[in-house]
């Protein structure tokens, strides 16, 4: 395949009333990485919440971002590679939303002596609303630039807010009993408990109950009214979650992964076994529901969780194993 290039237009053959355009949609990294790259912290950037609260539809875009658009198409199309930036008057007329596609437009609309060039610049939504329009002023190249696209380092965006989506699914579900073995470190305790306080676990903690509450007491961590089932060793309270788990008091059984030489391997798979039927139907939807999310929606955004999006084949015969659960 032939490498791409950039191409200018020399002041000479520009022609008044030629245009040039670019679309581009508002993602939630664009925004993240504007805000990282420039230090603006607006919280209707960043917040939905208080995004909302101020009146708009949800996250708006940073306005300058839309004027970047303009910029992109100076540099890179008209007049392109050597272009120098003069100057540009600009008045913002809506927000940009989150998901918004916007059309950028520049039109030549005078030449002057040293090589001027002054254009018309707007910039409009999806639904053909104005975002902004301005005048920008260039210094055309006089000679003639054909260049190598020049090929940007691949830039990652990790968000801490990946699970937000899943977690608001799952309000108005009931919390799942939950075993969980030995969780003697601040980070298996702390786990369960967060996950108890946003309603998720209803935690059922298997293990020698002087060392759980000695962990929750050192690390500042409220039991609340989760349950304690006392066990003198890690492989009596593994038995003992097992038979939580038969017995129908729990639905979950976590094992904490232990520090050290005893930790478990890296594997490339994590395997989730499941009953081919459950007694309670409104369990086996909200598995259903769970591994459907992870195999469809949260495919795209796995990466930004840490995780390596499973292939397509794999991840096909997993929504068919997901599909027969009763």
């Amino acid at each position: 395949m032939a490498a791409e290039f950039l191409e200018n237009r020399v002041y000479d053959e520009i022609q008044l009333g030629q245009t040039a355009e670019l679309q581009r949609t508002l993602t939630h990294d664009d925004i993240a990485l504007f805000s990282k790259i420039f230090g603006d912290l607006n919280p209707i950037h960043l917040d939905e919440e208080y995004a909302i609260r101020s009146g708009a539809k949800g996250i708006v875009g940073h306005s300058l971002w839309a004027t970047g658009l303009i910029s992109s198409l100076l540099a890179n199309v008209l007049p392109g590679p050597g272009t120098v930036y003069r100057g540009q008057d600009v008045r913002f007329h809506g927000p940009v939303h989150l998901g918004d596609t916007l059309t950028a437009r520049i039109k030549v609309e005078e030449k002057r002596d040293g090589a001027v060039v002054v254009l018309d610049c707007e910039v409009v939504n999806q639904d053909h609303e104005p975002v902004m329009n301005g005048v920008a002023e260039v210094v055309a190249p006089r000679s003639r630039i054909r260049i190598q696209r020049t090929e940007l380092p691949e830039v990652s965006v990790r968000h801490h807010d990946s699970f937000r989506v899943l977690l608001a699914s799952a309000e108005a579900l009931e919390p799942i009993p939950t075993a969980i073995v030995q969780p003697c470190d601040l980070v298996s305790l702390k786990g369960a408990m967060d996950a108890a306080r946003d309603n998720l676990f209803q935690p059922i903690l298997v293990g020698p109950e002087g060392k759980i509450r000695a962990v929750a007491e050192s690390e500042g961590i409220s039991l609340g009214d989760a349950q304690v089932i006392h066990t003198a060793q890690s492989r009596a309270a593994a038995e003992r979650a097992v038979e939580l788990i038969r017995e129908g008091a729990a639905e979950i059984l976590i094992l904490p992964d232990p520090d050290g030489l005893e930790s478990y391997p890296i594997v490339s798979l994590s395997w989730i076994l499941l009953y081919q039927s459950y007694p309670r139907s409104e369990m086996a939807a909200a598995l259903k529901d769970m591994l459907s999310w992870g195999l469809t929606q949260g495919q795209p955004i796995a990466e930004q969780m840490g995780y390596i999006p499973l292939p397509e084949t794999i991840a096909s015969r997993a929504r068919q194993a997901v599909a027969s659960i009763q």
